[in-house]
């Protein structure tokens, strides 16, 4: 489906694995230094990985707060006082889904 780095692809792992979802990826080293990485940690370059080759534990946690408007998640508002947050928590151990609506004090002199 696409590209992407390998903390982009953990932080999916993470989050689908933690929502009970599943997914497959496959490694694609961009230089030779990055080929030698792989084959050094046991892995083949063009491997097929599964959500448990990604993340191992359903011990996981995935946590996002809205920055700007998703479907999921309202954007960071401000009043006079106060920011206002949304943030989903995802639980792996009993795919518990939280969502939190904040709202943090603002410094007097900010």
């Amino acid at each position: 489906m696409g590209g992407g780095g390998t903390l982009e692809g953990l932080l999916a792992a993470c989050a689908i694995r933690a929502g009970g979802g599943g997914r497959l990826a496959r490694l694609a080293p961009q230089s030779p230094a990055e080929r030698a990485a792989v084959e050094a940690a046991g892995l083949q370059p063009r491997q097929v990985l599964t959500g448990p080759d990604l993340v191992r534990s359903q011990a996981v946690y995935f946590v996002v707060t809205g920055i700007t408007d998703t479907s999921v998640l309202k954007a960071v508002s401000f009043d006079a006082a106060r920011a206002h947050t949304n943030s989903l928590i995802l639980r792996g151990e009993t795919r518990t889904q939280r969502l939190i609506a904040a709202s943090h004090l603002l410094p007097a002199n900010a």
